[in-house]
Formats: structure tokens, sequence, C-alpha cells
């Protein structure tokens, strides 16, 4: 019984997934990809620093904050800012009474 915990359900006729292969980067994107890691460590040593104990419960927060921001945007679908050019000579500046230079 302990045996069978650990693996998945095959479906009937299937034969076992491979493992994918490690996929080496180029030079370029994997030095990119490090000094990402980097910056979210040292984004993670800042907070630890300025929060303390609570760091957990403010990341939950700010997590829980943007998970609720991202289904009201899915859901509301708002226009992108600016709705109205901000230069040029367009029919709307020319309403606003702006006379800029490009």
């Amino acid at each position: 019984m302990e045996e069978r915990r650990g693996r998945r359900r095959q479906p009937h006729g299937s034969t076992p997934r491979e493992l994918p292969r490690k996929i080496e980067l180029p030079q370029q994107e994997h030095e990119a990809s490090r000094a990402v890691l980097r910056e979210r460590a040292q984004l993670r040593d800042a907070q630890e620093e300025r929060y303390g104990p609570h760091t957990p419960a403010v990341r939950a927060l700010e997590a829980g904050l943007n998970a609720a921001f991202d289904a009201i945007s899915h859901k509301e679908l708002p226009a992108l800012w600016p709705s109205v050019p901000l230069c040029g000579a367009s029919s709307a500046s020319v309403q606003l009474g702006w006379r800029g230079s490009v």
C-alpha cells in the first residue's frame, strides 16, 4: 500500500513519462536570469530587515491585495491610461485648448 501512494496512476495503455532533460541556456540568458534572482534575493533581504518577524504576514497581505486587484482588473477590463493622447494635434488637444509644441 505504501508503494502506491508515491506513484501517480497511468492511464491504461500509456507509457510512463520521461523526465525532461536539463536545458542549457545561452550565456547571456543565463546571466540575465541570475541577475533577476539576485534582485529578488535583495528584495527579500530588504523586506526581512524592514518587517522583521512580521515579514511572512506582510508578504501574504501583499499577495492577497495583488490577487484581488488582478481579479477586479480581469473582470472589469479597465481602459488603459491615458485614453487621450498627451501630445500632438489631435482633436482632443484642440478641444482642451492645449497648444504645446511636439
